[in-house]
């Protein structure tokens, strides 16, 4: 175990090197920049497979740590941008509402995200088991073969969107 101040870079290299763990626990501070700055020291310090806990998050909605409720740089608002991260391969290519440095840097963090959990005052990142190049396949794909807003889903059941709703219609090529 080592218990260090990760605001540091340069204190947080020569006492760890190299060093690769299987789970990093942020119990620091709880302040939001102390918290986007060990997450930026030490996720890439984590293994393949590996698993990075922060806890305390409800200090990121107070303003005297740092946070606010969506507050631009609060941890909780950098955490969710993780989410985006995890998810940038399957941005639209002409949307222009994103700025290419930001989709670059989302897609480059999110190869190496598989996993963004959120409980009660706590995150937990798991990391992949290696650099993925390729988006993970959708759990719903768009089937060609109906108009509208169908999919087909895992188990091979038809979804059919209604507005912002699904309802599930039964096997392929049932209703």
């Amino acid at each position: 175990m080592h218990i260090l101040d990760a605001s540091d870079p340069a204190a947080l290299d020569a006492a760890l090197g190299d060093a690769v763990f299987d789970i990093i626990i942020d119990d620091g501070s709880h302040r939001s920049e102390h918290v986007i700055a060990t997450f930026g020291a030490c996720f890439r310090r984590l293994a393949p497979r590996g698993i990075y806990i922060v806890e305390d998050l409800h200090a990121s909605y107070w303003p005297d740590w740092g946070g606010r409720y969506r507050a631009p740089g609060s941890s909780i608002e950098f955490l969710k941008t993780l989410v985006d991260a995890l998810h940038a391969d399957h941005f639209a290519p002409w949307d222009t509402g994103i700025p290419e440095d930001e989709r670059a840097r989302l897609v480059v963090q999110g190869a190496e995200i598989t996993r963004v959990t959120f409980h009660d005052s706590i995150a937990v990142i798991e990391r992949g088991s290696d650099t993925r190049s390729a988006p993970y396949p959708p759990r719903l794909k768009r089937r060609r073969s109906r108009p509208g807003c169908d999919f087909t889903g895992p188990r091979g059941r038809i979804a059919r969107g209604i507005g912002r709703h699904r309802r599930v219609l039964g096997p392929r090529g049932a209703g």
